[in-house]
């Protein structure tokens, strides 16, 4: 830590070197540390809002910017996905794609291949 007093006589004496340090000086505070001092009445009353706040439910009013926009969203993106899985399921039943997994018949099975020696 630099003393005060230590500091301004070396920048007294050295005019040069005061004008350096002056343009190069960065000032930075440690505030991690620092004690905030409140009165017991405010620390008292902010806990016992946040008491209240944590048993009580949000109200918004319907006409409230954040309510229309999530409902709104919400809704379409109900209806959207019920469109597409309904058009999906469509497309399957109606197109004529045989489906080729291991559950299918195994009536067109074909025999393993066997190696005749010769």
């Amino acid at each position: 830590m630099i003393k005060k007093d230590k500091l301004m006589e070396v920048l007294n004496f050295y005019k040069a070197f005061a004008n350096s340090f002056a343009r190069n000086l960065v000032l930075t505070y440690n505030l991690t540390h620092r004690l905030k001092f409140r009165k017991v009445v405010d620390v008292k009353r902010e806990k016992e809002l946040d008491a209240r706040r944590k048993n009580e439910k949000l109200i918004l009013p319907p006409d409230h910017p954040g309510m229309k926009k999530h409902h709104t969203d919400h809704t379409m993106n109900r209806i959207s996905s019920v469109h597409s899985m309904v058009d999906e399921t469509s497309n399957l039943l109606s197109s004529s794609y045989v489906s080729r997994s291991p559950r299918a018949s195994n009536k067109n099975k074909r025999p393993p291949l066997v190696v005749k020696a010769s």
